[in-house]
């Protein structure tokens, strides 16, 4: 297997690793994320109240509709939790496939790439998932938030319940959404980089090439007495240019 063979192997195997992560994610959500039921229950707990309107209701209606709400977001809170634990578990499992082996690449191909950068962006990213996914999604679910508020003013209740479950479930999808496309930049901007790097070597490598065919077809030309001097020179020269040949060709 030549060069190019074995750094498209390696990157075939971080692409197999990723596709395996997505079913992984997929399956870990699966099974923690809210359910259709927990969605219709929900819906089903806003149809039975009263329209709540905030600027007319009376100080125990707004009591009352906020401990409703508070119980709901505490219900959805636990649930993404369940989400963010499972979600990083898995994310660490396959970000540690993926950096194993971009070290492989790196590491049999002597390519200059600071894989310290990719783990620190992975952490980064980690820790603002950890730090807000379920506090992003739920500090929506109050009465201070407006579009919520604004459903809980509808007086169709079947529409206010179906609108207040819809809104809870675009909230989730989206900020899944937002991690999938951060984990996918890193792992992007990652292959691309090494990919980048291992051009800039090849351009290295043939670039060296030509300047040493050029100093052996200028040693050709000198006088017999003035090429014994540089024989040895000229030998290693010729031994580099096989050597960064045979990089290049099949092994």
């Amino acid at each position: 297997m030549g060069f190019w063979g074995a750094i498209k192997n390696a990157f075939a195997t971080v692409g197999r690793a990723i596709k395996s992560a997505v079913k992984s994610f997929a399956n870990v959500i699966a099974g923690n994320k809210p359910s259709k039921v927990d969605y219709d229950e929900t819906a089903q707990t806003f149809e039975k109240q009263k329209r709540y309107d905030q600027f007319t209701a009376t100080v125990d209606e707004t009591v009352e509709m906020d401990r409703i709400v508070a119980d709901t977001r505490n219900k959805y809170y636990d649930k993404l939790n369940n989400i963010e634990k499972a979600t990083i578990e898995c994310s660490r499992k396959t970000f540690d496939t993926m950096i194993e082996e971009i070290k492989n690449i790196i590491d049999k191909n002597k390519i200059d790439f600071n894989v310290r950068s990719v783990e620190y962006d992975f952490e980064n990213i980690i820790r603002r998932f950890k730090n807000t996914f379920s506090d992003d999604i739920t500090r929506h679910i109050a009465l201070s938030d407006r579009k919520f508020s604004s459903f809980l003013s509808i007086s169709n209740s079947s529409e206010r319940g179906r609108k207040i479950s819809s809104y809870i479930e675009e909230l989730i999808n989206d900020a899944k959404e937002e991690y999938y496309k951060n984990i996918d930049k890193i792992t992007n901007d990652s292959l691309g980089a090494i990919s980048k790097s291992i051009n800039d070597n090849i351009s290295n490598i043939e670039k060296s090439i030509d300047n040493i065919k050029n100093e052996i077809e200028e040693n050709r030309k000198l006088k017999e007495a003035e090429i014994e001097p540089k024989r040895k020179e000229y030998e290693e020269k010729e031994q580099l240019l096989n050597d960064f040949i045979n990089v290049l060709d099949n092994e």
